[in-house]
């Protein structure tokens, strides 16, 4: 499962920590809720698709502005 943090390094390792701490937990709901006799495992991985995206648009934003 992938997930954006919002947040500085630290806060992004402490989340990730969080979710991976939280995994025996986390993962006993989903089996309760899908009842299925195999529940698929969850692992957590950080999604960096805003901070691209966040990146591409100080890119545009930067060629946007009219040249000295």
């Amino acid at each position: 499962m992938f997930v954006s943090i919002l947040g500085d390094d630290a806060a992004r390792e402490a989340s990730l920590d969080g979710l991976q701490s939280a995994h025996g937990f986390l993962q006993s709901r989903v089996a309760q809720a899908l009842r299925l006799k195999h529940t698929p495992t969850l692992s957590f991985g950080y999604d960096d698709s805003v901070d691209r995206g966040m990146r591409i648009s100080q890119l545009i934003d930067t060629e946007a502005k009219p040249h000295e």
